[in-house]
């Protein structure tokens, strides 16, 4: 029986692999009243992430993904990216403390954020809070598509006071809130 009530499932920090991921990825592809999902502080592999991409690609009801401390790769964002050019639903990107980032992922992932309509919201790893080319990526992505992406957030929601950029979003008549330390 298909659970219709479940509205969030936080699952950080169990023991996860890509076989318990390979689970949660076919009942994500049938569900329509999950929301979040929360798998920080495991380590899913390839496999895991490659589960949780195609699941993507069929929901349309996910909102918040979060993937902190994950051990992620940039190949692992890169499926992730190409997801998200199909799915329309996933509003948070949540990718802190995933150290295997890199620069050079996360430029690819702004290449595929540029055929993306649906991600509001870009948690990124802290290495990245000074990468102007990043900023200058996304930008970019917003420009060609109408991208609609109204924060970036390197700092994991703490601010030091050294301050914050403001960029005004006219075709989203909202905000670009990038936060630095």
């Amino acid at each position: 029986k298909l659970n219709t009530s479940l509205r969030a499932l936080w699952l950080s920090q169990c023991g996860f692999s890509a076989e318990g991921v390979k689970f949660i990825s076919r009942a994500l592809e049938i569900n329509t009243s999950l929301n979040v999902i929360g798998l920080a502080l495991n380590e899913l592999g390839d496999a895991g992430i490659d589960y949780l991409a195609n699941a993507l690609k069929q929901n349309d009801s996910l909102k918040e993904l979060y993937l902190g401390k994950c051990e992620m790769t940039d190949k692992q964002l890169e499926l992730l990216a190409v997801a998200l050019i199909v799915n329309k639903s996933l509003q948070m990107l949540e990718l802190c403390f995933n150290d295997g980032i890199s620069l050079g992922g996360l430029s690819v992932l702004t290449e595929y954020l540029k055929r993306s309509v649906g991600l509001l919201e870009l948690h990124l790893p802290e290495q990245m809070e000074s990468a102007s080319e990043l900023l200058d990526g996304i930008n970019e992505a917003r420009r060609m598509s109408g991208f609609p992406l109204i924060e970036m957030d390197c700092t994991h929601g703490i601010t030091t006071g050294t301050g914050m950029i403001t960029i005004p979003v006219p075709e989203t008549k909202r905000n670009l809130t990038i936060f630095q330390v």
